[in-house]
């Protein structure tokens, strides 16, 4: 299990404790239409993996639902940086990289095949809130685009 000073240290709640957190914000697609969203991550550690189970409701004419459950390698002492991989219904295998710069944890992603790529990050707003803000690309282009709200659930 990770060193709770370590987690201290860095100053983030998201991924670094369990917990619950409660999403809501908006969506857009490539095309510029903009949808409600809302959602959950519930957060799990184990001692060898991180798990993020993540669940996000899109608004419209045809509601979307993404569930996508992450494994996150735990971060090692002293390290800003960890990998994470995940299987999208849609996309395939997702992995990534997570770094903490300040206030904030970056995320940059890809498919394996390279076809989707893109990058989120979460801002620390205060202990309990995060504004996360992403994009998914294609061959340079906008599939999609998030804003979203995190709050830790009590």
């Amino acid at each position: 299990m990770a060193d709770k000073t370590f987690i201290k240290k860095m100053g983030h709640r998201f991924l670094f404790e369990e917990g619950a957190w409660i999403a809501a914000g908006f969506f857009r697609d490539g095309d510029g239409n903009t949808w409600h969203l809302s959602g959950r991550a519930e957060i799990s550690h184990r001692d060898d993996v991180w798990i993020n189970s993540s669940l996000l409701e899109i608004e419209g004419d045809t509601p979307i639902r993404i569930e996508n459950i992450y494994e996150i390698v735990p971060f090692e002492r002293g390290s800003d940086a960890t990998t994470w991989r995940s299987v999208n219904p849609d996309l395939g295998t997702l992995v990534g990289t997570y770094a903490v710069v300040g206030d904030s944890i970056l995320s940059a992603f890809r498919t394996e095949d390279s076809t989707f790529y893109g990058t989120e990050y979460f801002k620390n707003v205060d202990p309990d809130t995060y504004a996360s803000r992403g994009v998914l690309l294609r061959h340079g282009k906008i599939v999609s685009s998030w804003s979203e709200t995190l709050t830790r659930r009590a």
